[in-house]
């Protein structure tokens, strides 16, 4: 009877313990604004992409000549590895096929070397290729002016993007409008939160966390970790709720550390470093 006693006493301790323990953990954490921001983000990408530049084996310019090839392969690959060298020499070889190759993928190749490029020189061929009839130049296009600072011309097209478009494009096409950051973009992200992607809606969460649009972004990220059964959505959810980064969002995360699965407890035990005291 004894030893009965004795092990139900050490069973209550233990559960006091973890308990205690619990407590304890969550007492580590404070809310705070600054763990996560786009700013942040957007320093951090501004670094990795100065430390991505490379140093060509040949002279720019006769890079730019292997533009005039006839093999398209040879022109994606020239257009593309044009958009990663640190110059300015290259931009006007690629507006120049942008405007008259006629391969769909070397056009599009020279907007995302473009908008590497950070070619504002470059808007007005980028509104210019918005009317091309190929569908994946016309949203690189209006995802680049977005992103170069052209708001009106931009979110017409990523509008009629979005409208039909699949989960890649959809994805594509929330990021374009938190570049665009005006209240018409914003408008659209509150909107595409209830896109019947799921994945899509917990992305445009996301996006509005990051432009600090809490009050929008909270419910809809609370509900997707709570009520959603796909541990992917959970996952996504917690780096919204890290951006929001409040006092709630903190709790949300807390529980999540004890979570089942493995790998979602692991990102909630990630997110929750950036939170430490």
């Amino acid at each position: 009877m004894k030893s009965k006693s004795f092990l139900l006493f050490i069973i209550s301790f233990i559960q006091i313990t973890v308990l205690i323990g619990q407590d304890l953990h969550k007492s580590d954490y404070a809310a705070n604004k600054e763990a996560f921001s786009l700013q942040k983000d957007k320093e951090l990408g501004e670094k990795l992409k100065a430390e991505s530049w490379i140093q060509p084996e040949i002279p720019v310019k006769d890079l730019i000549e292997k533009l005039n090839s006839n093999d398209t392969d040879e022109r994606i690959k020239t257009a593309m590895l044009l958009g990663k060298i640190n110059d300015t020499v290259q931009i006007s070889a690629l507006e120049k096929l942008l405007l008259s190759d006629n391969s769909c993928e070397v056009k599009y190749t020279c907007v995302k070397s473009l908008k590497n490029l950070d070619s504002n020189r470059s808007i007005d061929d980028l509104i210019n290729a918005l009317k091309d009839s190929c569908r994946e130049l016309k949203m690189q296009s209006a995802i680049a002016l977005a992103y170069l600072g052209e708001k009106e011309k931009s979110f017409e097209t990523l509008l009629q993007v979005y409208s039909n478009g699949d989960r890649r494009e959809k994805l594509a096409c929330n990021k374009a409008f938190r570049e665009l950051n005006n209240s018409e973009a914003v408008n659209f992200l509150i909107t595409a939160m209830k896109d019947s992607n799921e994945y899509v809606a917990v992305d445009a969460a996301i996006m509005l966390a990051q432009l600090e649009y809490d009050t929008e972004a909270f419910p809809v990220l609370e509900n997707l970790l709570t009520a959603n059964p796909n541990n992917s959505i959970k996952r996504a959810a917690m780096k919204g709720l890290a951006y929001i980064g409040d006092e709630k969002s903190l709790n949300l995360l807390v529980e999540m550390a004890d979570y089942p699965d493995n790998l979602t407890s692991k990102r909630a035990k990630s997110f929750l470093e950036y939170f430490k005291n």
